[in-house]
């Protein structure tokens, strides 16, 4: 009769007699896995997070603070092609203007003087030339471009025009002794413009990608 005893199974022994080997180095190795991943995790989480906060930052930054001054711009160069038209259809045709021709304020002895042509060209075509420009270079697109050199061109026209202002102005004063309302009133135009564009210099590059980063 076999001994019940000797046939029960027991565990393998280990060479240190100590019973089986124990698991606590991959359990060990399976914590610091999980200890790694936290943190791997929590920076994912946070790239994803700070993403998201550029996201809204960049939506923020590219909506129009005061979108005011690209209409104000665009209406003020409409006024200065329509003046500009006016009064070069008066120099090509030779009709007599809406204006006063005696005294400081006469429009006709201004139009037809030696000074309203410059270069074989007559002055109020440079001043249509000039208000059509401004009027692309402001509408809405370019007034919130990202081309850094769009804001620099626009200013460099709008102080062409200024110096262009200043010397008609003078000519009048000085040489011709007579003032023209048409042309004051271009003048003032290109005057408003300049001070717009001035004092909106923030917002008119508020998109705008650094020369360098372009």
């Amino acid at each position: 009769m076999t001994d019940r005893r000797t046939a029960v199974k027991r565990p393998p022994v280990s060479q240190a007699g100590l019973g089986p080997k124990p698991r606590l180095a991959q359990r060990t190795a399976d914590v610091d896995a999980d200890t790694d991943a936290a943190p791997r995790l929590a920076d994912s989480a946070r790239g994803a997070e700070a993403q998201l906060e550029d996201e809204r930052e960049h939506q923020v930054r590219v909506r129009p603070e005061r979108p005011w001054r690209s209409l104000a711009l665009m209406g003020i160069a409409l006024a200065g092609i329509g003046v500009s038209v006016y009064v070069t259809i008066l120099h090509y045709a030779h009709v007599k203007p809406v204006c006063s021709d005696s005294g400081a304020i006469n429009c006709l002895k201004v139009l037809t003087s030696p000074q309203s042509v410059f270069l074989g060209i007559p002055v109020p075509v440079y001043g249509l030339l000039f208000f059509v420009v401004m009027f692309v270079a402001c509408v809405p697109r370019l007034w919130q471009t990202t081309l850094w050199w769009v804001p620099w061109a626009r200013l460099a026209m709008a102080a062409i025009g200024i110096v262009f202002a200043l010397r008609l102005i003078y000519e009048e004063l000085f040489v011709i002794r007579s003032l023209c309302l048409w042309c004051t009133g271009a003048h003032v135009l290109s005057f408003a413009m300049f001070v717009i564009i001035v004092t909106g210099w923030e917002d008119a590059t508020r998109n705008v990608i650094p020369r360098r980063a372009a």
